[in-house]
C-alpha cells in the first residue's frame, strides 16, 4: 500500500496571483487551494495547500457544454460529497482541512446549496449537456459543481466520503476502465450514507439521484472486475487509515492502532458491500 494516508504539504506557493479558466465542470479543484499529487499508479501521494484560492475563476458555460458528459457527471458526484462531509465536520466538532478552523453557518448554508442544486437541476443539466446545450440546469449545476463545492469543502471539511474514494486509487488494478476522481467520491459518500445509518427512505433519494444522473452505485457501474475479499479488504485499510480524511468520522478513533487504522476497516468494507447491494436491489425495484 503506497502513501496511506497521503503526505500533507500545507503553505506551499510563491504568493502570484492565479486565474483558473476550466474547461470542464469535472471537480471543485479550479477553486480550491488545494492541489493532490498522484503517482503513475493512479495513488494520491500528496495533498499540497496553498495559502491562498485562485483570485479568479472564469468559466464559460458554453465551453462546458461542448465538453464530455461524462466528466460533467463525475463534477456532480464530486460536489455530492460536500454538504454531507461538512455536516458530518459539524456535528463532529472537526475542523477543515484547508482552513483549520471549524466551519460557520455560512459554510454549513453553502455546503446545502450544493446538495440542493445537484437535486434540483442534475438531470435537467446532464440532458443539456448531451445535447451541448448551456441551458438554466447546466449553468446551476456548474455553480454546484465547481463554485459551490470548492467553497463547501474548504470551508466545511471533508470526511469519509473521499476517504473511501481515495481508498479506490490502492486498487486500481482491479477496474475494467479507471474511474473519474468524481465516480469514486460518489461511491464514497454512498458509503459515508450507510456507515451513518442513513433511513432508507433518504438513502432511495440520493441511490436515485446517482442512478439517474450515471453515477455508480454498484461495483458493476464502477466496473470493478475483481471484487475478491482481499481486493475489498485493500480498498478498506486504505480509508481507514487515512487520518487526514476519515478522523473527522463519527467512531473514528483519536489514535491509530498497530496497523496504522483510524476507524475499524471491517465496519468500512460492510458499508461499501452494502451500497452495492442496495444499489442492485434499488434498481430492481424502480424499473420493474
Amino acid at each position: 500500500m503506497e502513501k496511506s494516508p497521503p503526505e500533507l504539504i500545507p503553505d506551499l506557493g510563491a504568493g502570484v496571483a492565479c486565474i483558473n479558466v476550466p474547461t470542464v465542470a469535472a471537480s471543485d479543484a479550479s477553486t480550491s487551494s488545494v492541489s493532490l499529487i498522484y503517482t503513475e499508479d493512479h495513488v494520491v501521494e500528496a495533498t499540497m495547500i496553498f495559502p491562498t484560492s485562485p483570485d479568479m475563476v472564469f468559466v464559460d458555460t458554453s465551453v462546458i457544454a461542448g465538453s464530455p458528459v461524462r466528466l460533467l457527471v463525475a463534477g456532480m458526484g464530486d460536489a455530492l460529497a460536500t454538504y454531507f462531509e461538512a455536516d458530518m465536520c459539524h456535528r463532529t466538532g472537526s475542523p477543515a482541512v484547508v482552513t483549520r478552523c471549524h466551519s460557520t453557518r455560512a459554510a454549513q448554508a453553502l455546503a446545502r446549496l450544493c446538495f440542493d442544486l445537484l437535486m434540483t437541476y442534475g438531470v435537467q443539466a446532464k440532458l443539456e449537456a448531451e445535447s451541448g446545450v448551456a441551458g438554466p440546469g447546466l449553468e446551476a449545476v456548474v455553480e454546484a459543481n465547481i463554485l459551490l463545492s470548492g467553497l463547501g469543502f474548504e470551508s466545511g471539511g471533508i470526511s469519509g466520503s473521499h476517504a473511501v474514494g481515495h481508498g479506490f486509487y490502492h486498487i486500481a488494478d482491479a477496474f475494467a476502465r479507471q474511474p473519474y476522481h468524481g465516480e469514486v467520491v460518489a461511491y464514497g459518500t454512498l458509503t459515508q450514507l450507510m456507515l451513518e445509518s442513513r433511513p432508507p427512505e433518504f438513502l432511495d433519494t440520493v441511490f436515485g439521484f446517482c442512478q439517474a444522473v450515471g453515477l455508480p452505485t454498484t461495483f458493476e457501474e464502477l466496473t470493478l472486475t475483481d471484487t475478491s475479499e482481499a481486493v475489498l479488504e485493500r480498498l478498506a485499510l486504505a480509508a481507514a487509515c487515512d487520518v487526514v480524511l476519515i478522523s473527522s468520522m463519527a467512531g473514528a478513533w483519536a489514535h491509530p492502532d498497530a496497523q496504522g487504522r483510524y476507524f475499524d476497516h471491517v465496519v468500512i468494507l460492510n458499508a461499501i458491500k452494502a451500497v452495492d447491494a442496495y444499489g442492485r436491489d434499488y434498481r430492481a425495484r424502480t424499473s420493474a
